[in-house]
């Protein structure tokens, strides 16, 4: 294994001993919205420092944030980017879906990733000189098939301070997207929803107003499992992107066809496998 892999993976575990400790100190439903944020907002500071005390530990010459900065390409060591919780709602609400996740950028691309499944203990990683594995196993997108008979995750980005029950039902999917497949489903993990595109566990997903770089592990992990992501017209992802469409080929042509229906066509370079 790739040592800035086992690094990763080892910061993701002690992430998740930190957050089982956590979800015993969860505050009531009864809480005030405040109060519940403040709490989210602790829980996610908590995790990012131990991911980065852990990354630090091996190379404190390396960059770790939560974000990456503008100027990135001009790092000359490598740059970790660390999601600390995402799923943020579910985790206060007690609903087992959410995760930790990291990439690693090396001169400016992306080329590690881990994300871990706290819930499931379920670890899918990926690196540069070896193929995407979950618990040690490879993974692969699902074979074609009918779309009707596709299952399709979909995500949208946590809105907690203005309304509790998150922003899915401010942006709902078009009718041109909701004719796709046999079923949508919305996890409350973005991250979650996308690498299990690249498991197989889900046919495909489309992911709206999602911060690309909230997202970029499970996207290497998807591409590297033999999927196609991009953006909502067929081109490669952007920090500007607003959609996000991952599938295997036939899944991920379809989606983006319905995307652009609805929302017009557009010219954008070509999506990317890998």
């Amino acid at each position: 294994m790739n040592p800035l892999t086992n690094i990763a993976i080892q910061s993701v575990r002690y992430a998740n001993s930190k957050i089982n400790r956590l979800r015993h100190q969860l505050p009531s439903a009864r809480k005030s919205l405040a109060a519940q944020v403040e709490f989210l907002n602790r829980c996610r500071d908590s995790l990012f420092e131990s991911c980065r005390y852990t990354i630090q530990r091996f190379h404190p010459e390396h960059s770790v944030f939560p974000e990456l900065p503008v100027d990135s390409d001009r790092l000359n060591t490598p740059v970790w980017l660390v999601n600390p919780l995402d799923g943020g709602l579910n985790f206060l609400r007690g609903i087992e879906h959410y995760s930790t996740s990291i990439a690693v950028f090396e001169s400016s691309r992306p080329r590690h990733a881990v994300v871990l499944d706290h819930a499931r203990n379920e670890l899918m990683h990926f690196s540069d000189d070896e193929m995407a594995l979950r618990d040690g196993r490879r993974i692969r997108v699902t074979p074609e098939k009918p779309l009707e008979s596709c299952i399709f995750g979909y995500g949208s980005p946590e809105s907690l301070q203005s309304d509790p029950a998150g922003s899915a039902f401010r942006t709902p999917l078009p009718s041109s997207l909701m004719d796709q497949g046999s079923m949508w489903r919305q996890s409350g993990s973005p991250v979650l929803t996308l690498a299990q595109v690249g498991t197989g566990q889900l046919d495909g997903c489309v992911l709206h107003g999602v911060p690309l770089q909230s997202v970029w592990a499970a996207i290497l992990i998807v591409r590297n499992a033999g999927g196609f992501v991009g953006d909502g017209f067929g081109g490669d992802v952007t920090p500007q992107t607003s959609w996000i469409v991952a599938g295997n080929s036939t899944v991920f042509r379809s989606l983006v066809a319905a995307i652009r229906r609805s929302e017009g066509a557009g010219e954008s370079a070509k999506a990317r496998p890998i």
